[in-house]
């Protein structure tokens, strides 16, 4: 089960291998195919419903409520959208990048949106194709700082 590799980060570790081949092919191909914003259940395994983002500007409104309380009156708050990694880096501050951060950790812990996909460490991006927010001034002022604990 993959609750059974929890802490195990060895790639090498032939458990992986094993829990892969439990994965019937046919699952294999229908998760893959899905794609989108969440990893599926793979009962074989015991892989839950995990909601994943991709964006450098936090989880934003489409995400917002799940895996909460629906009775929970704050259900449907919404942070919005975060300041993004340019505007981090032009301020040379890791204090405040670090407390970005907390913040979106915490957003996600909350909203039940337990990962995101390397908050725009994406380097394929260039100004030519309309997301310059995302990611080229940034590497130009403070290169990755927001990828590793400071």
């Amino acid at each position: 089960m993959l609750s059974d590799m929890a802490g195990n980060d060895n790639i090498d570790d032939p458990q992986w291998e094993e829990l892969v081949n439990e994965i019937p092919v046919d699952t294999l191909f229908a998760k893959i195919i899905k794609g989108g914003s969440a990893s599926d259940v793979i009962k074989e395994i015991g892989s839950p419903l995990v909601y994943q983002n991709d964006g450098p500007n936090g989880f934003g409104g489409a995400l917002n409520g799940r895996g909460l309380n629906e009775k929970d009156k704050n259900a449907e708050f919404t942070m919005g959208t975060m300041a993004n990694e340019v505007i981090l880096a032009c301020t040379f501050n890791k204090d405040l990048v670090h407390q970005w951060g907390e913040l979106m950790g915490n957003d996600g812990l909350w909203s039940g949106n337990w990962l995101i996909w390397g908050t725009a460490a994406n380097l394929h991006r260039s100004a030519y194709n309309g997301r310059n927010f995302n990611i080229t001034p940034k590497i130009l002022c403070f290169p990755m700082t927001w990828l590793v604990p400071l």
